[in-house]
This record gives C-alpha cells, sequence and structure tokens, in this order.
C-alpha cells in the first residue's frame, strides 16, 4: 500500500452542526508547529488555557512530550488499546509505524474522536450500522490480547474509535430501554444513546465488569456526579460495564480535556498526584 504522510491538519471545534476553525497544525523537520485561526481568537473561547492559550502567532511544544502535540489534541488520540488497534492495523497494511507522525493518527481520528474537535483530512471509517453482541465482542478482543485474530483489527479499531485507556472499548448506540446495542460512534439513532461498553484485559478477572459498575455505584451514593453506567448480562461472567458517553448529550458534541493534557503532564510519570489527575476530564 502507498503511503502519504499528512504534514498538515486543520482543526475545528463541533458542538453539532456548526463548525468553528480552531487552527492549523503543521510537520516540518520532525517538529510539530500549531497557529490559531484568526477567527477562533475573535470568538472568546480557549480550548486549553494552561499551555496551549487562545493567542496570535506559532506555537511549539516540548517533543519528549504527546510527541509534540499540544496536550489538548493529544488527547484526541486512542492510547492504550486503540493504539494498539491502530499499530496493529498499519502493520498489516504493510505500513511502518516509524513513518506515522501524530498528524498521521490524527487524520485517522479525523470527525469521529471523543469530544467536540474534529481534524483533516479526515481519514476516519464508520462501522457498518448493525446490531452487536458483546459476548462476540470480548472473544474477539481476547483474541487479540493473544495476538490472535489479525481479521478483525479493522472492525475493533472501528468500534473503539479514539476512546482512551488500556482496557478494550467499544463506542456503541444502546436503545433507552437497554435491549438493544448498535454500532454508533457518530450517528445515533432516535431512541438510541451513545454509550462506552468496556471489556476486561489480560490481567483482568471475569468479574472486573461487575466491580467497576459496584464502584460506581459506591461513588454516585457518595454524591459524585458521573454519567449513567450499567452492567450489560454476559452469558460467560457477571456483566460488562458500560457508561453513557461524557462527551455527548444527544447530538451535541462537548468539548473535553484531561487533566494531564491541560497540565502538560506525563500521566506515565512516576507522580501519585498526576496518576490521580490523569482519571480526571473536563467538559
Amino acid at each position: 500500500m502507498n503511503f502519504h504522510p499528512t504534514t498538515q491538519v486543520t482543526v475545528g471545534l463541533s458542538f453539532g452542526e456548526d463548525l468553528l476553525p480552531v487552527g492549523r497544525l503543521a510537520l516540518r523537520d520532525r517538529k510539530i508547529y500549531f497557529e490559531y485561526d484568526a477567527s477562533f481568537l475573535d470568538s472568546g473561547l480557549d480550548i486549553s488555557p494552561l499551555n496551549c492559550p487562545a493567542q496570535a502567532g506559532v506555537q511549539t511544544f516540548d517533543s519528549h512530550l504527546f510527541d509534540g502535540l499540544p496536550g489538548v489534541f493529544s488527547d484526541s488520540l486512542p492510547d492504550g488499546w486503540g493504539c494498539m488497534l491502530l499499530d496493529r492495523t498499519m502493520r498489516s497494511m504493510s505500513i511502518l509505524l516509524e513513518e506515522l507522525s501524530p498528524l498521521d493518527r490524527l487524520a485517522r481520528v479525523g470527525h469521529s474522536g471523543m469530544g467536540a474537535l474534529i481534524y483533516e483530512p479526515d481519514c476516519s471509517e464508520s462501522a457498518a450500522s448493525r446490531n452487536l453482541d458483546l459476548d462476540a465482542i470480548a472473544i474477539q478482543t481476547e483474541q487479540v490480547l493473544q495476538g490472535k485474530a489479525t481479521d478483525v483489527l479493522q472492525e475493533l479499531l472501528l468500534l473503539n474509535g479514539s476512546s482512551g485507556g488500556v482496557r478494550p472499548k467499544v463506542l456503541v448506540s444502546v436503545s433507552e430501554d437497554r435491549n438493544r446495542i448498535a454500532c454508533g460512534a457518530d450517528a445515533v439513532e432516535e431512541g438510541f444513546e451513545p454509550w462506552i461498553v468496556k471489556f476486561s484485559s489480560a490481567a483482568d478477572g471475569i468479574e472486573a465488569g461487575a466491580i467497576e459498575y459496584v464502584y460506581a455505584l459506591m461513588a454516585r451514593n457518595a454524591g459524585i456526579e458521573m454519567e449513567e453506567t450499567h452492567l450489560f448480562p454476559s452469558r460467560t461472567g457477571p456483566g460488562y460495564f458500560a457508561t453513557r458517553r461524557f462527551d455527548r448529550k444527544g447530538d451535541q458534541r462537548l468539548h473535553s480535556h484531561s487533566a494531564c493534557g491541560l497540565l502538560h503532564s506525563d500521566f506515565r510519570a512516576p507522580s501519585r498526584t498526576i496518576r490521580i489527575l490523569s482519571r480526571l476530564r473536563w467538559f
């Protein structure tokens, strides 16, 4: 397959149907540059006030952190499970991973990312509309974690979207009565809501989903505000943990920003404070 590197990415902000230009990312000599669009500066909005403030002029960032991206755009990229799926998919297409820049990865997020930021060129794809069997997906994720089932990589990549975290996840549409689950990272049919369903990793026990669900109930009883959660049934275990998406409200997209992206701190660094903050998100 012929690979054409992405050297420029246009960033936009979409809360629904309207699109507001944000700025442009450019790659030159392995360094990433960013400049806000004049119309965005006139809007009075600020998507990342601490380390990528809305101001005129070209900005650059630490090349050793987030691969040179501003934290707010790095937040749009999948990590853990999603990154592994993309890397294996690229290898299956005979594309060398060292050829992929952060801008190439943002282009593959395109319009389908978490939050309200969108990227062009848009090289993202959508999974075909259909009802989903969570038990079948769980088997596929386990096979991928074991290094098998390369034929399902693309499908799982499409279902994962750009959700973060190390554990396997899929972005789905869930009916209001919780009886139907369908593909739905982007368009959501009437009577459905956008949700995230999580699956166990190789290190988790079979009860991981049920345990996380109980913790969610405890958090809500303690007065912590959080999205609605649910434990979907499984034929092989206690169930699959799911949460309504925090970055969607009906057809409206919500801007989201992780604490580590906001602070420009690596959550993998040996800092207890950063690891705690990495669990929080601003929207």
